[in-house]
């Protein structure tokens, strides 16, 4: 079990989280990294959260499935592709982002830990105004 301290200015050192078994193969399933992201609805995910997503990866997304290797792998050729472009109109070296291929076989809990969030603490009940 890994640990991921929420905020920089929390009073709790760290929250522990675990990578969860996929259950669902038919849909691309990724680990949050980095600092979070927004989804398409605008509700936050945090570093560490476990997803299906069907859009586009980013680089802080990391694959927990094989169909969600594939996606990755996709966006990272498009990012390599375009950066190599751009490199050769700026008449300069461009080196590659490189993903390791999927093991079926592999546990798939050596996860990098996501960096720290800046997240508060909830506390009281939340209703929607109308």
């Amino acid at each position: 079990m890994a640990h991921i301290q929420l905020s920089p200015l929390s009073t709790e050192k760290t929250v522990p989280f675990s990578i969860p078994r996929v259950k669902r193969q038919d849909k691309p399933a990724y680990m949050i990294g980095g600092m979070g992201f927004f989804d398409d609805t605008a509700r936050f995910r945090a570093a560490g959260s476990a997803i299906y997503f069907d859009g586009e990866p980013n680089l802080d997304f990391y694959p927990l499935n094989k169909l969600a290797h594939e996606r990755k792998s996709a966006y990272i050729d498009k990012l390599n592709e375009l950066g190599e472009k751009a490199a050769k109109l700026n008449k300069k070296a461009y080196t590659p982002i490189t993903i390791e291929g999927w093991d079926e076989n592999a546990d798939h809990d050596d996860l990098p830990e996501p960096k720290f969030v800046m997240m508060p603490t909830l506390n009281g009940s939340a209703e929607e105004i109308r």
